[in-house]
């Protein structure tokens, strides 16, 4: 029978501390790495498979959306946004953006 529950010791992780630059004294400038167990890396594999499968299927994502895709990256997006602001200012229309910085949002 399929309850749906990961089992809980397929979610245990050793994490360790990557340092990325700055100050070695400061916290925020290292990211966590998990190790987790194989058998939950296969299983997260299989139901990611699985959803993308779905999500392309149902035709649920919107096209502009690349985080998470096979063959969508940052520059997709870029490239995407360009050729609008193009567009837009080729027929006289006036181009704004506001971009944020959230690396250090905690």
């Amino acid at each position: 029978m399929c309850r749906g529950i990961f089992p809980e010791k397929l979610k245990e992780a050793c994490v360790f501390p990557i340092f990325k630059g700055g100050s070695k004294e400061d916290p925020s400038n290292y990211r966590p790495i998990s190790i987790l167990n194989t058998i939950s890396k296969i299983f997260e594999k299989h139901v990611s498979t699985q959803l993308h499968d779905f999500l392309k299927r149902k035709d649920i994502l919107h096209k502009s959306q690349s985080g998470f895709r096979p063959d969508y990256s940052c520059q997709t997006v870029l490239i995407n946004m360009i050729q609008k602001w193009n567009t837009a200012l080729d027929k006289g229309e006036l181009v704004g953006s506001v971009f944020l910085d959230l690396k250090k949002c905690v």
